[in-house]
């Protein structure tokens, strides 16, 4: 007794490939999908990057003019740096203490909403 004849056999070989062409189609655009937003994740990294090395160089003509400045207002050309100097370690010391979770924060909030404004662009295309 056959339970499949040809004419099923063929239509669930046929099925059998589509599910297997649906499954390679899927896989392919969970790729596209992680390959964009790595993408994405990487080129925000580098442009934050860019921005803090070109917004430290900044900073850093800025104290040196202000260091200047107030070695000339001293007459003492060391003071205005050695002034300058304790400025930046105050600055530093109350950027670890209060700023670092708020920093931390943003950061992972503006990764987040990327990553979430990439998936509602998708929803809705």
């Amino acid at each position: 007794m056959e339970i499949l004849n040809n004419e099923s056999r063929t239509h669930l070989g046929d099925l059998t490939a589509h599910i297997i062409e649906y499954l390679d189609t899927r896989w392919d655009l969970f790729l596209l999908q992680l390959t964009e937003k790595s993408l994405n994740a990487v080129t925000g990294i580098v442009t934050g990057l860019l921005s803090v090395l070109f917004g430290s160089i900044v900073i850093i003509f800025a104290c040196i003019g202000a260091a200047i400045s107030i070695g000339r207002w001293l007459d003492n050309p060391a003071a205005g740096y050695f002034i300058m100097a304790g400025i930046l370690v105050i600055l530093l010391i109350l950027t670890n203490l209060f700023a670092r979770a708020i920093i931390r924060t943003k950061v992972s909030n503006s990764i987040l909403e990327s990553i979430k404004d990439d998936d509602i662009n998708e929803i809705t295309a």
